[in-house]
């Protein structure tokens, strides 16, 4: 099942961004992801922004999330800034439930453009080959935009196919 984001779930999020290791450490999951959830809830982030959590059907537990929402300048396009899924649920369609998710609720709004920013670290290779299999083309990159030796890479997926 895949539902919004609540307050309540803020330590479990926290918990699994950590899990994922896409953050470097538990500061920084607080910091971006937990201040993020914070500001959801408390209805300050932009409109149209959103959380969703996908939650294991046998236990109850968070087994993936996403944040996602319209581009702050660009109509009908949508970013996807976060997809996580726990490690021991990678594997099994939580991160392509999730992505499919996304796609049809952005699709609804009228995007017709999805974009995915990630990093070309080492640690992100799942990240991009995932992107690759579910339909994005990669499009941009911009050197050391993370870093030095961290590339900001752009994925895009076309929701409405132009007339």
């Amino acid at each position: 099942m895949i539902r919004p984001v609540t307050a309540a779930d803020r330590t479990a999020l926290v918990s699994l961004g950590l899990a994922t290791g896409v953050f470097e450490d538990a500061a920084e999951v607080e910091t971006l992801l937990g201040e993020t959830i914070d500001s959801l809830v408390a209805g300050s982030l932009p409109k149209g922004h959103q959380a969703h959590v996908m939650m294991h059907s046998d236990t109850g537990e968070p087994t993936g999330w996403v944040y996602f929402g319209p581009h702050a300048d660009e109509d009908g396009v949508w970013e996807l800034w976060w997809i996580g899924v726990a490690p021991d649920c990678q594997r099994n369609n939580v991160g392509a439930s999730l992505i499919a998710f996304v796609e049809a609720t952005a699709a609804a709004a009228a995007a017709r453009q999805l974009i995915v920013n990630t990093s070309s670290g080492d640690g992100l290779a799942k990240a991009r080959a995932f992107y690759t299999k579910h339909g994005y083309a990669r499009t941009g990159q911009i050197p050391d935009y993370y870093g030095q030796g961290q590339d900001q890479v752009t994925f895009t997926k076309r929701l409405v196919e132009p007339n």
